[in-house]
């Protein structure tokens, strides 16, 4: 394939899905991670795309800007309680789980503390906190670098841990769900882990309140073929409720 050829295809699919990982244009373009670096290092400087940890993104990046964290966490506090009620109640005792960072997963731990021999992995530092003291909680944190103004832990060092397990399930929240194209997130860094959540879990269960199925944020992270539930409120429009389970996803309302 020549370069020219190659620059299309990657501006072409990271323009459509917002953000891709240097592995995934390795595997597309049949080529290596060096070749693949130095496509991305010359459209970047064409002003085709914007650099990032592991890949690269769309320069349509501003779109869905993210919360600050207190803001995010006071925002429909008793929904997110209902729906952490209604996602904890799908883990069992002796159960292996990661919990994604975020708020609205973090609305769990309340229902989890009586749990007994759960093994719970998480790269939220408050969620790890919320769960010091129950003896019945074995809790992991992923390691890895700590976004400045979150609780959230990214990177290489918790991809790898996660990488390294088998998991019943994994709780995940999105910034964005589209019934057609999948799951999307605001925060670029934070893809990669995600993904090695759902590739690490027999069952990949979305949390997230009826509003994230009409809001938008820029990069893809996973198409619904790869979710297993859908855990949200009762305010859902009917029709994507009849689209998830024409998918396959079990819909199940707080």
């Amino acid at each position: 394939m020549i370069r020219e050829e190659r620059f299309r295809k990657i501006s072409d699919y990271v323009r459509s899905r917002g953000f891709a990982s240097v592995d995934e244009l390795m595997g597309m373009l049949g080529v290596s991670k060096a070749t693949v670096r130095r496509d991305l290092a010359s459209l970047e400087e064409a002003g085709e795309l914007s650099l990032v940890r592991g890949g690269a993104a769309s320069l349509g990046g501003t779109r869905g800007e993210e919360l600050p964290y207190d803001e995010k966490r006071m925002s429909h506090s008793a929904e997110k309680a209902r729906l952490g009620a209604a996602a904890a109640a799908l883990v069992k005792d002796r159960f292996a789980v990661v919990i994604d960072a975020g708020t609205t997963t973090r609305a769990m731990i309340p229902f989890l503390k009586d749990r007994e021999g759960l093994n719970l992995v998480t790269n939220d530092v408050a969620i790890a906190a919320d769960l010091s003291s129950c003896r019945g909680v074995s809790v992991t944190v992923t390691g890895g670098q700590l976004r400045q103004g979150y609780y959230t832990l990214s990177g290489y060092l918790a991809e790898e841990l996660i990488r390294g397990m088998r998991l019943d399930m994994a709780f995940i929240g999105f910034d964005a769900v589209d019934v057609r194209s999948g799951c999307y997130i605001t925060n670029t860094d934070e893809v990669a882990l995600k993904r090695c959540m759902i590739e690490a879990a027999d069952q990949v269960v979305v949390v997230c309140d009826h509003t994230k199925f009409s809001g938008s944020a820029f990069v893809s992270v996973c198409s619904l073929s790869q979710v297993d539930i859908v855990v949200t409120d009762r305010e859902l429009d009917p029709a994507i409720v009849r689209e998830l389970e024409k998918r396959g996803v079990q819909v199940i309302f707080a």
